[in-house]
This record gives structure tokens, sequence and C-alpha cells, in this order.
């Protein structure tokens, strides 16, 4: 099969937008980046590292992006990025600068954190094209530790003491990310709607629980 044929051959109607595919020679980086729609801003995705990651894997991973991103809300698109290599054995810095350098061009693309990167990736990447979430505290990001606390958190059953409850008597959970803050209104049986319940600031977005 052609590789033209074999490209476009899972494409549909919401993407993928671009697939670029990256080599340095002298480093030997090889890493592939999916923005996969663009229709709702930007597209945020973190940057996957591992030895045997698959154009296959960040195609399919940038799209649960795009999903999960619309369901919460964000002026966001998906995308994802994966960087061929062994985390453990290679030079970082030199690796994710050089991938950083690579994306610099690919404006619609914000990367973040994935398995086998960090904060401090973010942070080179940062210094590289001036676009990353999961940025160091030092660089006024929130620790991943703390992330990981409130994620955990909101899977637990909720208490009154989880937070201020609505009339109805869900509560009301603040989330801390890397953008704007976000407030959910969630409890045992969560439904996700596409749209604001109550309109506070334009950074601010909500999702309701029925």
């Amino acid at each position: 099969m052609e590789i033209t044929e074999k490209v476009f051959e899972f494409v549909d109607e919401l993407g993928p937008e671009k697939i670029v595919f990256l080599y340095e020679p002298r480093t030997k980086m090889k890493a592939v980046v999916v923005v996969d729609n663009v229709a709702a801003g930007p597209a945020i995705g973190g940057v996957r590292m591992a030895s045997d990651v698959t154009a296959t894997e960040v195609r399919r991973l940038a799209r649960a992006m795009t999903y999960k991103n619309a369901m919460a809300g964000l002026p966001h698109g998906g995308g994802k990025s994966g960087i061929m290599a062994d985390p453990k054995t290679v030079n970082m810095e030199q690796i994710i600068r050089t991938f950083a350098r690579g994306i610099k061009n690919l404006q619609e693309y914000i990367p973040g954190p994935d398995m086998g990167t960090d904060e401090s990736c973010m942070a080179y990447i940062y210094d590289e094209t001036c676009r990353a979430v999961g940025l160091p505290v030092e660089l006024g990001g929130i620790p991943l530790s703390l992330r990981d606390r409130v994620r955990a958190n909101m899977l637990r059953p909720l208490t009154p003491s989880a937070g201020p409850s609505t009339s109805s008597g869900r509560q009301l959970v603040r989330l801390f990310s890397d953008w704007p803050p976000q407030h959910f209104v969630i409890d045992k049986r969560t439904k996700v709607v596409n749209k604001p319940t109550r309109k506070v600031t334009k950074s601010m977005r909500y999702i309701s629980a029925k």
C-alpha cells in the first residue's frame, strides 16, 4: 500500500487535521505529533515518551483528548505527541529540547506532560517554544502531585464536607489546573454537558451533574 493511502486510511469528519513526523539525525530523535481537531481552539495534549510508542497509539490518544476537552467545555481541541525513546536511558534535556524545536512552528499544538515526561520536560519545551502546560511551580505551574491528589479525591464518595452544596444537595468542587480554574458540580452519578450551567467569568466553565 502506498504511504499516502495508509496515512489517509484513518481520517474522518473530525480529523486528524495534522500528523507530523519528526526526525533529527544528530540526536536520532524520532517523534510523531497528531493535531486531531482545533474547532474549539488550539489542541492540548501530552507528550508521551516510550521506546514502543506508535503513530496509531498517538492518533487514538489525540482523538480521546478532542472528546475530553469538548466534554469539559474547554476552549481547546485535542492533540497528542509521542517521542520514540526510553526516558531511562536518553539525555532527557537534549531529546526534549530537540523535540521542542521541531514543534516550535506548530502553533496549534500546546504540549503537556504524559507518560515518560514531567514538569521539567515542559520547562524545556516552554523555554524553546513559549507554550506548554504542566509547568513547574517556579514557572507558575501546579505540582503534578497536587493535581493527582485532586483527581483522586474527586473519585471518592462525596460527603457534606467535600464542598459547598447546591440547592439540590450536590457538591461544588474546585479543580485546580494549568489553565484557568474549573468548577464542577458532581455527585455519584455525573452527567457531563458541554455548556456552562452558570456564568461567572469568561475563564470559568461548568459541568453539571444530574
